[in-house]
């Protein structure tokens, strides 16, 4: 029998749910590494599990700022800070056709390098980069939302081994995590130092979150302090996840309080996102849980909502959809090891939107 290629992406994305589970598996003890192969990185399923890193010294030295600042060798060393006005850095943003883009509970800003036009559109916008000492980091981070400003330590692309302050903390501290990196040194994905191709550290608040998106990457994320709340989707809800070709842009501000979006020349490539926290009427900014996004269907199938706490690792398989918020400072270690390219990376167009009407086509069901 025929049915249309949109009834036949949603039968997928209700069937993966009878495969996967309701909800992500929380285990009081790591898995074997075989185990976790086999069950998870193979079958494509996320984990929570607690007491896989109890030999961190940080899970003790970094309960209070000072033994953070101790191990970057003083609250005087230099780090890089993400900034943006709102909390939502890599994020769509609308664009009016007036210039300026909208940032939530009724704000603007205005943008420039925008040339002409006539429309409004949509724009994908990285955080600005400032300097500051890791004490006024934490400073910052613990007035709030009295600074005007989110603060979010977050650089990526490997920052524990890359920047210098943090590569001090780094050398200082064992983020090796067993069952991962047995389990991806047999397939020869251990990546450097059998920590992986990067590892990551993040300092923030809950002013900051992450918008819905995908790495090519299997990910071991570990709380150290505080809770981080996750909202995870298998690849095959990509057409519910109403992703735009938005122009790149990138916050700037000259003292933390007045804001601009400086947007890039219009023939760079653009960057397809997903805008499900976007309202696609008025084009503001939506905060809030899971059930106050705006999917393509108005009852997409129910995401995967996971708290992690601190000593709790979660892994995240590579692909999925993920967005992450925090609940007070909360600070974690992350190592992404490289996938497998196989078949669920070739297919991944079959889930991905069309550009035309996906429900003027069909597909044949033995």
């Amino acid at each position: 029998r025929r049915m249309s290629t949109l009834d036949a992406l949603e039968r997928c994305a209700r069937e993966t749910r009878e495969y996967v589970g309701a909800r992500v598996t929380r285990a009081t003890s790591p898995p074997s590494a075989l185990a976790f192969a086999m069950a998870h990185i193979a079958a494509n399923v996320p984990l929570l599990t607690a007491n896989a890193t109890t030999h961190w010294r940080a899970h003790d030295a970094w309960r209070a700022n000072e033994g953070v600042m101790e191990d970057f060798g003083g609250p005087d060393a230099v780090v890089e800070v993400n900034a943006t006005p709102n909390g939502r850095g890599d994020a769509v943003h609308r664009v009016e056709k007036d210039g300026w883009a909208r940032l939530g509970t009724g704000t603007r800003c205005e943008t420039t390098g925008r040339g002409e036009t006539r429309d409004a559109f949509d724009a994908f916008v990285e955080p600005a980069k400032r300097e500051m000492t890791i004490k006024e980091l934490f400073e910052s981070l613990e007035d709030g939302a009295g600074t005007g400003t989110a603060w979010y330590l977050s650089g990526q692309n490997d920052n524990l081994r890359s920047s210098e302050a943090l590569a001090r903390a780094g050398a200082r501290n064992d983020f090796d995590v067993p069952f991962a990196r047995e389990a991806f040194a047999s397939v020869g994905k251990a990546g450097r130092d059998g920590l992986g191709e990067a590892v990551n550290l993040w300092i923030g608040n809950d002013a900051s979150q992450t918008s819905y998106h995908q790495d090519f990457y299997e990910n071991i994320y570990t709380v150290v302090r505080g809770t981080k709340v996750f909202s995870l989707r298998p690849p095959c809800d990509a057409f519910d996840m109403r992703a735009t070709e938005a122009v790149r842009g990138v916050f700037e501000t000259d003292d933390a309080l007045s804001w601009r979006i400086k947007l890039r020349p219009s023939f760079e490539p653009r960057v397809v996102w997903s805008a499900v926290d976007l309202d696609p009427v008025t084009g503001e900014p939506i905060f809030g849980d899971d059930d106050a996004l705006r999917y393509r269907r108005p009852r997409p199938e129910p995401c995967f909502d996971v708290e992690v706490r601190a000593g709790e690792t979660l892994y995240i398989p590579a692909m999925w959809f993920h967005r992450v918020r925090q609940k007070g400072i909360t600070i974690a270690v992350n190592s992404w090891f490289d996938m497998h390219f196989g078949d669920r990376y070739a297919t991944r167009p079959l889930w991905e939107p069309s550009r035309r009407s996906m429900s003027s086509s069909s597909v044949t069901l033995a």
